[in-house]
């Protein structure tokens, strides 16, 4: 599907006045009632790390799906997960946060976690890797919503390993388990004056989580 992939801005909007213009609807089977939900859900979820930056904090208090943490003697952030926490976390762990490849990794005494935020723009993309650095990830067919948007997909792993997931979904590939939270997208609309393009634009974001744990890892490499 060309508007998934392809969004690009040729002119203000304001240049479509006079103009021929048209709105593509999505291509796709149904949504499930589950996956449309889902990205309904996922949608108003804030994490609670777009100010967080990359450095040494410690956790200070502990909910069923999240925890609060700070850098010493400074600000304090509050993470929240869209679940109940996956890895075991106490007050006074050492939290580890890196950024890279369009995830921020939260690195604790028993596990990571790891989240890919807002991910959009023109249209849906996701990282192109995990945050292990290595595993492939893509954009994949997704649903179409109730609302008119489509409910993206992606695929992680490759080969044999590969799995599809849409919004609401979770698998786990090597020692990650990934989940999409969210991903839509709405458009584009093209305007056409004469035989010239004079825009094509869309909307799409997503968010995708990951999570491993540590004590898992090392008992694997005792063996």
């Amino acid at each position: 599907m060309r508007w998934l992939l392809i969004a690009i801005v040729l002119f203000p909007l304001t240049a479509c006045v006079g103009t021929t213009c048209e709105s593509f609807e999505p291509d796709g089977p149904a949504c499930e009632e589950g996956v449309a939900s889902a990205n309904a859900r996922g949608r108003e979820h804030e994490f609670g790390l777009g100010e967080v930056a990359p450095g040494t904090y410690e956790v200070l208090s502990v909910q069923a799906d999240g925890f609060r943490f700070r850098f010493e003697g400074g600000r304090e952030f509050q993470l929240a997960w869209p679940e109940a926490l996956p890895v075991a976390v106490a007050a006074g762990d050492e939290v580890v946060v890196e950024s890279t490849n369009e995830w921020i990794i939260l690195t604790l005494p028993r596990g990571q976690l790891a989240v890919a935020d807002r991910l959009g723009g023109f249209a849906f993309s996701p990282p192109d890797r995990g945050p292990d650095g290595t595993t492939p990830i893509g954009a994949a067919e997704g649903c179409v919503s109730g609302d008119g948007s489509y409910a993206a997909g992606v695929s992680i792993g490759e080969g044999n390993d590969e799995v599809r997931l849409l919004p609401g979904e979770s698998a786990v590939v090597g020692e990650w388990s990934y989940g999409l939270v969210y991903a839509w997208v709405v458009g584009p609309e093209e305007c056409v004056q004469g035989d010239a393009l004079v825009i094509s634009e869309g909307m799409g974001a997503g968010a995708l989580v990951a999570y491993r744990s540590l004590d898992a890892a090392a008992d694997r490499s005792g063996e």
